[in-house]
């Protein structure tokens, strides 16, 4: 098993940056920056959701021009 990795490991390297015996193994931070970048996207739709909330609360509150409110019929 241990033997398959590490043939697997090397054909990666040999294909990515063309040297077959690297010392860092390619693509080893994917999974990371997967992680952080779903995390970032998590925490700025929260925040967006959070100003959404609070804004339409102001609005109800005291109704002003910068509050869209759809047109009366």
């Amino acid at each position: 098993m241990h033997a398959h990795r590490f043939t697997i490991r090397r054909i990666q390297a040999s294909l990515i940056t063309g040297e077959p015996d690297a010392h860092e193994v390619p693509l080893s931070r994917a999974g990371g920056a997967l992680i952080g970048g779903a995390l970032l996207v998590a925490l700025i739709l929260a925040g967006m959701f959070i100003f959404g909330q609070v804004k339409k609360d102001r609005c109800r509150a005291a109704p002003s021009p910068s509050c869209v409110a759809p047109a009366q019929q």
